[in-house]
């Protein structure tokens, strides 16, 4: 699977990433390959992290972010079931286009393996989004979904965020929230 953002990759939940006053300006874009003009199989797409645990605090991206599933306005995915995963005072003013379900203006999915469904689910607090977002199904104007997850054990928040925009899920019976998609 490919991955794409400031750290595309992989990181473990040993080895969290925290990323903390990142500024991704505007007229970049994320995931876009120029050739096809779209983003060409690219999955786990977000301004700073692909597929990564950790934490997100005062992050803000004006990007146009590209991709196929799990794409997200500052990350993708959660990258290990044991690790962290949340953003706080973050904002997203940019545009997403995706051909592919789970999208978010913050934050595309959670942990998305069913190998452990009681992981702590991401956590999203005191967001900004205003935006135009668009994929197939699951698209929320903060977090696109959490589709492993059974049950949480842990206390993990999304409040306090706002969404400006627009929210447009493509596939028939495809599922837009404002919040969660």
């Amino acid at each position: 699977i490919r991955m794409g953002g400031f750290l595309g990759g992989y990181a473990s939940g040993g080895n969290v990433c925290n990323f903390t006053n990142c500024t991704v300006e505007p007229d970049v874009k994320i995931g876009y390959n120029k050739n096809t003009g779209a983003a060409s199989g690219l999955s786990k797409v977000g301004s700073f992290g692909g597929e990564v645990s950790g934490q997100f605090l005062n992050c803000v991206s004006y990007a146009d972010v590209y991709g196929v599933d799990n794409v997200g306005g500052i990350g993708g995915v959660k990258g290990q079931s044991m690790g962290p995963y949340s953003y706080g005072n973050c904002e997203f003013y940019g545009t997403i286009t995706a051909t592919g379900s789970c999208v978010g203006g913050i934050v595309a999915s959670g942990y998305n393996s069913i190998s452990a469904p009681n992981t702590l689910c991401t956590s999203v607090e005191n967001c900004i989004v205003a935006a135009n977002i668009t994929g197939t199904d699951k698209v929320g104007g903060i977090l696109g979904g959490e589709k492993g997850i059974a049950q949480n054990w842990g206390n993990v928040y999304i409040r306090n965020n706002v969404f400006y925009g627009t929210l447009k899920a493509t596939e028939e019976g495809g599922l837009a929230g404002g919040i969660v998609g």
